[in-house]
């Protein structure tokens, strides 16, 4: 028989809102409008330079090596310097236009309404995310996800970024909660799963990549949202 929750704390981006999909055509949007394929040999050689960047910046982020500022002005300052353009003016606009032009997007996971919808009915709904509160609020928005929400909690907020047990802690905070009442959903194994864990917060592993689970284990594993119906 599953455990009974009180509450169900949910990532956001590529859990329910497709990030590397939204984010893929945000790219897509400022390349093409400052024609940087006269700079870059293509689209995909351009989003695969930002995409390096941006990955080793979050994880600076994420263990305080570096500013909010800093991640949004490198990622694209550094993509920008692979073809020799140094211009730091130019890589701020760049990164505030690809913010903008995410808030706006609105291509969810397969099965994030239904799911929502099922849960909705039998649990109170909470965000944890390590994404800035202006960005992913609009993201709710624009996406018709913000009324499924108890709570949008960020790891900016919480003054750390999952996985870190502040975190958790934070957001059980706000949502008034101990642990073993609450179980969290999300597709990152290390940053979603294991800091839940180490918490003591059960965990649902959203294996969307049908990674390899041996050595990841959780309380419970799906590969699609609909299995979570299964669970809870």
């Amino acid at each position: 028989m599953v455990k009974k929750y009180n509450h169900i704390i949910f990532d956001l981006d590529n859990t329910l809102w497709n990030f590397d999909k939204n984010s893929r055509e945000s790219l897509l949007q400022i390349f093409t409008k400052y024609r940087l394929i006269e700079k870059f040999e293509s689209f995909d050689f351009f989003a695969e330079i930002y995409e390096k960047h941006n990955q080793e910046l979050w994880q600076q982020y994420r263990t305080g090596q570096i500013a909010k500022f800093a991640l949004g002005l490198y990622r694209f300052s550094r993509t920008l310097e692979t073809v020799k353009i140094n211009d730091d003016d130019f890589a701020q606009r760049l990164n505030n236009e690809y913010l903008a032009n995410t808030t706006v997007m609105t291509e969810l996971v397969p099965h994030t309404f239904e799911i929502l919808h099922y849960l909705k009915e039998k649990y109170p709904l909470h965000i944890l995310t390590n994404g800035f509160f202006e960005v992913q609020f609009l993201k709710l928005r624009n996406s018709k996800l913000e009324t499924f929400f108890q709570n949008l909690i960020t790891s900016e907020e919480a003054g750390a970024q999952k996985p870190s047990p502040k975190t958790y802690k934070y957001a059980l905070d706000r949502i008034n909660a101990s642990a073993d009442e609450c179980i969290f959903i999300g597709d990152d194994y290390e940053i979603d799963v294991v800091g839940a864990l180490n918490v003591g917060i059960d965990s649902i592993f959203f294996n969307r990549k049908n990674e390899d689970t041996i050595d990841k284990p959780a309380t419970f594993t799906v590969n699609s949202l609909l299995e979570i119906k299964n669970i809870l």
